[in-house]
């Protein structure tokens, strides 16, 4: 291989920073990885072969799923579409803890049913549950080419993903309930996209339970717990809610050993509030008398925790306390068995448009606010520059500089930083990925509708477009998915 290519393929897949665990945009940020029940894998959007005045969508999430996976409640899936008529739409997905999946569409359709069966009305189809993971992809050669600056691609290569499962999330809908004026070829020309809410469930929640401690501090410490209910009984609004946070701090002060307690409901993300309370009065063992102790309010100590086995402890003293205010850095010293810790964030984890584009052309420190940019406007203005340099590293795959699809990098730059799929739902034919995005930079006809289906070998179709502009393919050697898709609804083949 010419040096130049080396050169250039070792600098862009640095760049891309893509490790072990991310394919297409599986584990794409640290947000996402944190919270695989919000992480979209996939989007894919094509007409049914079967039926030209229908609809396909299907989202995958929760990467490497398997039969315990399960659909949150505290989890909201949205599919944003717009027509090139101006009129948008949205489709809105819930699951409940019984796992029933529930979809609100345009026209106040609707449609549920539980996980695991197919689920129809007049408009709209739905399945919901566990799948094969789609997406093929040669990753661990992409990671040898990466550590050794030296094209690791074979044909045929190796499928990382092959016996992999996600969740899913499959829609029919009649074109005719998202086209009701079909007057104007306009309203068939859409852009469509995903994105994952975390709707409850984010901040502290009760894998935060254990010991803690500064290790350079050995002798004082804290007992954490979180607790699901406000102390008179009733049961938290949903199982991932904390509603207390409840420590006790083991320490000294004039040499003597001091326990302060303290617990309260003043708790917002990744921190928690607690008011202070020292005690004493009372005696020993069967000597013991609660009407003897004494409680003093002392102060506030405030936790911010970092993540779920790093924070700070800081605390503020009462005027009249004699204690003196302090701030440390502290590490989880023990957990408690069966608990799980996630410090999620709530909002807008994920989104999901073309496949690989955050993995790939996005910088590592972009990746969460890439995720969560909302507004399709904004989008060029905040991620096109980035994308723009990326263009120019994967351009010199090939030896051969100035030779992606059109030439102009800040061209094709702002038509990537639009990632949404787009689709014709008046031309049956969907078997050419990019189809319109094509079209619409070399001015060309489209014979195909664009979307993306499930055959699509949209690494290989994408990497043609940037190095070469379609003049000759480039290719991971992974052509197709390690198992056959079904030809009729849901079309993904059955989990592995």
């Amino acid at each position: 291989m010419h040096f130049l290519t080396k050169f250039y393929l070792f600098v862009i897949l640095s760049f891309a920073i893509v490790t072990t665990s991310q394919a297409a945009d599986h584990f794409d940020s640290p947000l996402t990885s944190a919270d695989p029940i919000a992480d979209l894998a996939d989007t894919y959007a094509f007409i049914n072969p079967n039926d030209a005045q229908e609809l396909i969508i299907i989202l995958t999430m929760n990467p490497f799923a398997n039969t315990g996976s399960k659909f949150s409640d505290a989890v909201q899936y949205k599919i944003m579409l717009e027509n090139m008529g101006g009129q948008s739409f949205d489709i809105t997905c819930n699951a409940t803890t019984e796992q029933v999946v529930n979809c609100n569409g345009p026209g106040n359709q609707q449609i549920s049913g539980i996980v695991g069966q197919t689920h129809s009305n007049d408009d709209m189809r739905l399945y919901a549950g566990l799948r094969d993971d789609p997406f093929f992809f040669d990753l661990a050669a992409f990671n040898e080419t990466t550590s050794t600056a030296s094209v690791a691609f074979t044909d045929p290569g190796v499928d990382a993903l092959a016996g992999g499962n996600v969740l899913a999330i499959v829609l029919g809908i009649k074109i005719s309930a998202l086209v009701p004026d079909t007057s104007n070829p306009d309203n068939f020309n859409m852009k469509l996209w995903a994105l994952t809410q975390r709707i409850t469930g984010a901040g502290i929640g009760g894998g935060i339970s254990g010991t803690w401690w500064n290790p350079e501090q050995n002798g004082q410490g804290w007992v954490l717990e979180t607790i699901n209910n406000s102390g008179d009984g009733s049961a938290a609004t949903t199982p991932d809610s904390v509603e207390q946070f409840v420590m006790y701090f083991f320490s000294y002060a004039d040499g003597n050993q001091l326990w302060l307690v303290g617990n309260g409901s003043n708790i917002t993300g990744n921190t928690a509030s607690v008011d202070v309370v020292r005690t004493n009065g009372a005696n020993f063992g069967t000597d013991f008398d609660p009407d003897t102790v004494q409680r003093e309010t002392v102060g506030t100590m405030n936790f911010t925790f970092a993540t779920c086995d790093s924070g700070n402890v800081s605390f503020v003293p009462a005027s009249n306390s004699g204690l003196t205010a302090f701030s440390t850095d502290i590490e989880r010293l023990t957990t408690i068995s069966g608990l799980n810790c996630n410090l999620l964030a709530e909002g807008q984890i994920d989104r999901e448009g073309r496949p690989a584009v955050n993995t790939a052309l996005i910088p590592k420190g972009k990746k969460d606010a890439y995720n969560q940019a909302a507004i399709p406007a904004d989008w060029a203005t905040l991620f096109a520059a980035d994308i723009s340099t990326s263009i120019l590293f994967v351009d010199g795959l090939d030896g051969v500089t100035g030779n992606f699809l059109t030439g102009d990098e800040t061209a094709l730059a702002n038509l990537l930083a639009d990632d949404r799929i787009q689709i014709n739902l008046n031309i049956p034919n969907c078997g050419v990925y990019l189809a319109l995005e094509s079209a619409g930079l070399t001015g060309a006809t489209p014979t195909a509708c664009g979307g993306r289906t499930l055959d699509a070998d949209v690494i290989d179709d994408t990497l043609t477009v940037l190095v070469s502009g379609g003049a000759s393919p480039v290719s991971d050697g992974v052509d197709a998915n390690d198992v056959p898709f079904l030809n009729n609804f849901p079309f993904l083949a059955e989990p592995q």
